[in-house]
């Protein structure tokens, strides 16, 4: 039996060692170096957690079975992280990161100076697509069920968000410029939990960011009570049945060309919800072995099992190059929309 399994596994590596020669190279063993996965937040937050899942299995996929070591550098909704991954990593070591997806939105906007341009990076694979939403907390006291519901409010619904430049503001901004929503925002929450904890205590109503998946986890037992509830679900690149009918769909509001163009690219960002990230001075041998791996990870029964245990979802993982061709595109976004996104954004008319 153990020369049988022995045959097995030589095949197995032939088959992989031609794969890759078919490729134009042969990958060499990176045992005895650690990979290093980063994450652009601190401990804790899912940004992390799902990288230390990833993590967990992710070695024994590369070749040599290496060390790796997740390692947090947080800072400006992970864009310290993108400015060392761009210019500051080795060019010899293997680096991966796990970034705030709308982050790479900033260069296209062109507004703020960053040291990185979204279409240079190497891109790894996008471990799932969540469906997003916004929620409110018991109505807002004003029985808020339904976008309609935000229209018509008599007061102003108060959103709470992390900082500007923030999917947690992006979203509510479009609602308001764009749809007419009666709203405003008040900035300093740094994350769902925290902007959970405020609308439990009445600081704000609502948020965005709310995910099928911390619905269904972290913040299950509000959400099941019936106390924070989805009243507009974010469907740009797929829906679910999970929020109920009351939760508006965002592509039902959509009126004219030029909202849907506006739509996709504000919102359209969460097609990506995990997505894994490498330096631009990844060699094509490298990012083979890197985006292998990952495939080979997320193929991992142990490693899915994990995935929906602690992270609560059932992985449908995106390959590298389509995640490339996604960020790539997002980049050549007409200028005319990237403009009126950005004043849309930013302002409260």
């Amino acid at each position: 039996m153990k020369k049988l399994m022995g045959a097995i596994m030589a095949l197995f590596v032939c088959f992989g060692l031609a794969t890759a020669s078919a490729n134009g190279f042969t990958p060499s063993p990176i045992g005895g170096k650690e990979v290093n996965v980063w994450v652009g937040f601190g401990p804790g937050g899912g940004f992390d957690v799902s990288a230390r899942v990833f993590a967990r299995h992710f070695g024994k996929h590369l070749p040599g079975n290496p060390t790796v070591v997740v390692r947090n550098k947080q800072g400006a909704g992970s864009i310290k992280l993108l400015n060392y991954l761009y210019r500051e990593t080795p060019k010899n070591r293997f680096d991966v990161g796990f970034f705030l997806p709308a982050a790479l939105q900033i260069p296209i906007y062109g507004k703020r100076k960053v040291r990185f341009k979204t279409e240079d990076f190497k891109y790894v694979g996008n471990m799932y697509t969540d469906i997003n939403s916004c929620s409110i907390w018991r109505g807002g006291g004003q029985g808020i069920e339904t976008f309609d519901d935000l229209i018509t409010a008599k007061n102003p619904i108060i959103f709470g968000s992390a900082a500007p430049n923030t999917p947690m503001t992006a979203f509510p901004m479009f609602f308001k410029n764009v749809l007419g929503a009666n709203l405003r925002i008040v900035h300093g929450y740094r994350g769902t939990a925290k902007a959970l904890h405020a609308v439990m205590t009445g600081e704000v109503h609502a948020f965005c960011g709310t995910f099928e998946s911390s619905l269904r986890g972290p913040f299950r037992r509000q959400h099941k009570a019936g106390d924070l509830r989805p009243f507009i679900q974010i469907d740009i690149s797929d829906r679910s049945e999970f929020f109920g009918a009351k939760a508006t769909l965002l592509s039902s509001l959509l009126k004219t060309e030029e909202q849907k163009q506006l739509a996709h690219f504000i919102f359209g960002i969460d097609r990506m919800t995990r997505p894994i990230i490498a330096p631009p001075s990844t060699s094509k041998e490298n990012l083979f072995i890197l985006r292998k791996a990952f495939f080979d990870t997320m193929n991992d029964p142990e490693f899915q099992a994990d995935a929906k245990r602690i992270l609560g979802v059932a992985t449908n993982p995106t390959d590298g190059k389509d995640v490339q061709k996604f960020f790539e595109d997002l980049a050549k976004t007409p200028r005319p929309i990237v403009e009126k996104a950005w004043r849309i954004t930013q302002t409260s008319k």
